[in-house]
């Protein structure tokens, strides 16, 4: 027997078969894909090659992105190729979809004074700054915010609450409130200075009560870390005055609360003193013609002001009359002269006067006429003769002496 050689062609040209594609579901971003097509069977993938063949290879080829985000949408593709070197491409679905929320975690602080107080926290990373405090994503956060903000008065203290958000990239949040309980300090108020350079004239010269504009502008503050209430500026009480209505003050007590109702108070107080004497002024000095008779005395201010004087005082004269008098007579040749001092004095006793003149002419003027001497000495200055001791020697020397009516 010869033995005889047969060769036998063992091969195909059919692709393998895709029996199973398992689908992936992600939170934050898509897997890694397959190294191995033994990683493939190990998630529940099957390929079945012709013939009995095996797999040789299992090939990424590309990731494909959906169009809309959370979920999203990934077709990731793959070739597989049998020992014959034939091949198939197959897509495998992967849904990316994160639906776990963050976590907002931020410690209250409770009994702190006025100047603990934090500002409003403005980005995640400083809550994680904080003891105790968390802002956590799986994935990643996209917004941190603060929502609204809250005080509540109560015994001394206030309570802020600030209410922070939180989101994720595809929405998903976690809202906290963050509680602050202050401790506030008394409310603040300090009325005006008193001006000791500034005294007022008079009593009648003190302005009204002040409104809050004026108190403002004079100087005055107030001052509460929860802020004033302005409509409650008032003045409490009657207003006290000190000394008297000539050399004194007035004390006015105002009050104002602040947005938790809490009540401050504080004094203002205004000087005065009236040390100015009153104005007056005489009428102009009167000619009275012989045979007419002299105008009396000015018993009252508005006679006095009604025949051309003035009298004025920045406060309130005493009354209308006049506080003091007096007249005096100077008698002369071709005439009388009467002096008449009025006086006059407000009611916180400071005094003023003036003197009024009244020349009153006689009804005879009185002459004299001179003796007759030479207009030249021959002798100079030694002849003139010695002044005339007495009217009769006057009178003998040629002078005469003589009075007649006024024309």
């Amino acid at each position: 027997v010869t033995p005889v050689e047969q060769a036998i062609a063992v091969g195909s040209n059919t692709p393998p078969s895709v029996d199973s594609v398992p689908g992936l579901f992600a939170l934050c971003e898509a897997p890694e894909h397959y190294e191995t097509y033994g990683a493939f069977e190990n998630d529940g993938g099957k390929i079945t090659p012709a013939f009995g063949f095996s797999v040789a290879t299992l090939e990424f080829i590309e990731d494909i992105p959906g169009d809309t985000t959370c979920p999203e949408s990934i077709t990731r593709w793959y070739r597989v190729t049998d020992e014959c070197l034939n091949e198939t491409t197959f897509a495998q679905l992967i849904t990316v979809h994160d639906i776990v929320p963050p976590e907002l975690v931020i410690p209250d602080i409770l009994g702190v004074d006025e100047e603990s107080v934090p500002p409003e926290y403005t980005s995640w990373e400083e809550i994680n700054d904080l003891p105790g405090g968390l802002a956590f994503d799986n994935c990643a956060i996209d917004i941190f915010e603060l929502l609204d903000e809250k005080q509540e008065c109560n015994m001394g203290q206030i309570e802020i609450t600030r209410t922070y958000r939180i989101t994720d990239v595809c929405g998903n949040a976690d809202t906290t409130a963050h509680r602050i309980v202050v401790d506030l300090s008394p409310v603040a108020m300090s009325c005006p200075p008193t001006d000791e350079d500034n005294v007022l004239e008079c009593i009648d010269f003190v302005p009204g009560p002040m409104d809050l504009d004026e108190y403002l502008k004079l100087g005055g503050s107030f001052y509460s870390f929860v802020g004033i209430d302005s409509a409650s500026f008032r003045m409490i009480g009657e207003p006290r005055m000190t000394g008297n209505t000539c050399n004194g003050a007035i004390t006015r007590t105002y009050e104002i609360t602040d947005s938790c109702g809490r009540p401050a108070q504080c004094e203002h107080t205004i000087r005065f003193k009236d040390d100015v004497p009153p104005v007056i002024a005489c009428p102009d000095t009167v000619f009275v013609q012989p045979g007419n008779t002299e105008r009396p005395r000015f018993n009252t201010l508005t006679q006095f002001t009604n025949a051309g004087g003035i009298v004025y005082d920045e406060c309130k004269l005493s009354a209308n009359i006049f506080s003091g008098f007096s007249e005096t007579l100077y008698s002369g040749m071709e005439a009388d002269t009467i002096r008449r001092v009025y006086q006059v004095m407000d009611d916180c006793g400071n005094k003023a006067e003036c003197t009024h003149v009244i020349i009153k002419l006689k009804e005879q003027g009185f002459y004299l006429k001179c003796p007759h001497l030479p207009t030249r000495l021959e002798c100079g200055i030694d002849e003139i003769p010695e002044p005339y001791a007495t009217l009769n020697d006057f009178l003998e020397a040629g002078g005469d002496a003589y009075s007649e009516p006024w024309p």
